[in-house]
């Protein structure tokens, strides 16, 4: 069972963009996956929620999906991108992220990342 590791900002992109992130990574990877986040990306979702702007709302409503879709959540501590990239360095994640500087250092380690591109996810 592969393991997949979500960033904040790609669990905001179904309320930005109507993406439906969990069937295109379901047809993207084509096998039994499991959806995971950590503590830190949560608080940072929690941080954007104040307002009404579009982020914020879109930010509440992506702490509620992580229950619903029963995302596993990870205790970390620290900054998110790095323990995003400990992570999927220590536990063979695959990355799910639109942060260009996070993918840039996923990809220096030679790590697995999906993105958003033209409104399809696509495998780096």
């Amino acid at each position: 069972m592969r393991k997949v590791l979500l960033d904040a900002n790609f669990l905001i992109l179904p309320f930005e963009s109507g993406a439906d992130i969990f069937e295109q990574t379901n047809q993207l990877l084509g096998v039994q996956h499991s959806f995971f986040t950590t503590k830190s990306v949560v608080l940072e979702l929690q941080n954007f929620t104040t307002g009404t702007d579009k982020k914020a709302i879109a930010s509440k409503s992506a702490l509620a999906m992580i229950g619903t879709k029963k995302i596993t959540v990870l205790m970390d501590s620290g900054n998110a991108d790095d323990s995003i990239l400990s992570l999927a360095k220590k536990h063979h994640f695959i990355v799910c992220t639109n942060d260009a500087f996070l993918r840039l250092r996923l990809k220096k380690e030679k790590l697995p990342t999906i993105t958003m591109r033209s409104h399809r996810l696509a495998l780096l």
